[in-house]
Order: structure tokens, then C-alpha cells, then sequence
């Protein structure tokens, strides 16, 4: 385990509403003064202790940031796990390549596997933390604002900085369906995959 090589004592959370069991967690953690940082973790998310001294050390040399998160892979489409937007404006813009030279990078949204931040900053963020939005009709179809993307954008709000860190990689796990080929050998497919394209076409028949 990660956390116990890198000598940081850690929690399990587990329910149904993930949102509110994380929130309960963080706010029990606030209590208690001796921890400066706070790290939240996905059960998906695959890591080493390298990555989580990483996101802390750099936390602690960039003073102007109130969370670090590391690059994450999104299951299925494989777009990275964070949101960036114009300077004063909420609206979205892509990231430029010199720009993943930088050490830490400022973004607006990010994601909570592995990310690092700085307890004192969390004790500024209004509540509630989470809070799942509906869009048009009050229907959760589109224009719709998920209780993760809240948490970002509340955060924002409140005048709190997140930061990318292109250097410091964690993957994403993600469940594989193995098929026999022609030679009854493996043909390993994501559930994703599956789901749009059905069963491989060198799949034993």
C-alpha cells in the first residue's frame, strides 16, 4: 500500500452516496489540527508512494495553491480528468502544449483521485461541499451540474486555486472482457468497447 510506505495514515470510506460519505470524512478531519494536508483517493485509482510525495512536496513548494491533483485518464473516452478556462471567464479552453512543461498548472477542475490539499483551505470552502445540480425542467439529462463538478466550481467560488501537475502520472483501473481468438488465445476488450462495438470480430466463432 502506497500510503503505508510513504508513512501517511489513511481512512476507508464506503456507501452508496460517495459524496456524502467523502464530505462527513473531510469534515471529521478538519477537526483534528495536526494534519496539514489532506489527501482524497479513489478505490480505481492506481498509484505508488513516489506519486503521493510527489503532489504533497509540490504542494509545499507552491505556496499560491490550495490543491494539487495529478493527471487522471477517464474510463471510456480517455480524455484527462481536469477542466481549464480563460482568464476571467468560465468558459472552457484547451491546454497548450508549452504549458505541460510548467511544473504545476492552474485549472479550474479537476477530480479527487489522489489529490492533495491543503487543510486550511478546505476550512474556507462554503457548504454544502457537494450538491448535485438539474438542468433544463429539472430533468438530470443535459445541462445538468454533477455534485463532483459543483465541489470545483464552489471552490472557485470561494477564491481557492487548483492545480495540475503534468508530471506526476496515476492510472485508472478498468475491468477487462477477455475473449478466446482463432488460435484460442486472449483478445482483451474494455467494458466500453463492448458496449459500442460488441464482440471482436477475431473472437473464436
Amino acid at each position: 500500500m502506497a500510503f503505508t510506505k510513504a508513512g501517511i495514515p489513511y481512512q476507508i470510506g464506503q456507501g452508496v452516496f460517495w459524496e456524502q460519505v467523502l464530505s462527513e470524512m473531510l469534515e471529521a478531519l478538519l477537526l483534528d489540527p495536526q494534519f496539514e494536508f489532506i489527501i482524497t483517493c479513489d478505490y480505481d485509482t492506481v498509484f505508488s508512494e513516489f506519486q503521493v510525495k510527489e503532489l504533497i512536496r509540490m504542494l509545499r513548494v507552491h505556496e499560491d495553491m490550495d490543491a494539487i491533483c495529478p493527471v487522471h485518464c477517464k474510463r471510456g473516452d480517455y480524455k484527462i480528468l481536469f477542466g481549464i478556462g480563460e482568464a476571467g471567464s468560465d468558459k472552457p479552453r484547451s491546454m497548450y502544449m508549452a504549458e505541460l512543461e510548467k511544473s504545476v498548472v492552474p485549472i479550474t477542475t479537476g477530480h479527487f483521485g489522489l489529490t492533495v490539499f491543503r487543510t486550511e483551505s478546505l476550512r474556507k470552502l462554503e457548504r454544502p461541499w457537494f450538491n448535485s445540480v438539474p438542468g433544463d425542467e429539472g430533468r438530470w439529462g443535459k445541462g445538468r451540474l454533477d455534485c463532483d463538478m459543483y465541489f470545483w466550481k464552489n471552490w472557485k467560488k470561494c477564491g481557492l486555486t487548483l492545480g495540475l501537475a503534468p508530471r506526476v502520472v496515476v492510472g485508472h483501473l478498468e475491468e477487462l472482457v477477455i475473449w478466446p481468438d482463432q488460435q484460442m488465445g486472449p483478445i482483451h476488450q474494455t467494458l466500453s468497447d463492448f458496449g459500442n462495438y460488441g464482440i471482436p470480430r477475431n473472437a473464436w466463432r
